[in-house]
């Protein structure tokens, strides 16, 4: 099939013809933003507490620009540490105790671990030409 950009759409069938699964995959624009998402923004003060960020490479209508590769780097401020990044990408030999990473089908993480001091920790995931993101953690 030749490549046209829009809306690729496609459906499970059982047998007995009715749809049970759907995905859908559009065509999307330059890369404009990071998102950064958690599953909580609260840690503990036991110096183990540890939360992970997922970052994501939007573009202009919040769709994951997938075929955009490029280097995050991420700043932490508060009672805690970058733990490690990642990516997925099994060919990817940089090291995961670092404080940046390229991202991988426009996707990446972080591992961030609170400390033992009760505060806010305020993760930032920036790459140049892209709006940076931001989370914040109430460590207690």
């Amino acid at each position: 099939m030749p490549y046209a950009a829009g809306e690729l759409s496609a459906n499970a069938l059982a047998a007995d013809g009715k749809v049970v699964a759907t995905d859908t995959v559009q065509t999307t624009g330059s890369p404009a933003r990071l998102q950064v998402k958690t599953d909580r923004t609260t840690l503990g003060t036991d110096g183990q507490d540890a939360a992970v960020v997922a970052v994501s490479v939007l573009d202009d209508h919040g769709r994951v620009v997938r075929n955009d590769d490029r280097r995050v780097t991420f700043g932490l401020k508060g009672p805690g540490r970058i733990l490690g990044v990642g990516n997925g990408n099994p060919a990817d030999h940089d090291p995961d105790k670092a404080d940046n990473r390229t991202s991988f089908h426009g996707r990446c993480i972080a591992v961030i671990e609170a400390g033992t001091n009760a505060g806010v920790l305020e993760l930032t995931a920036a790459s140049p030409g892209l709006t940076p993101a931001r989370v914040e953690f109430t460590v207690h």
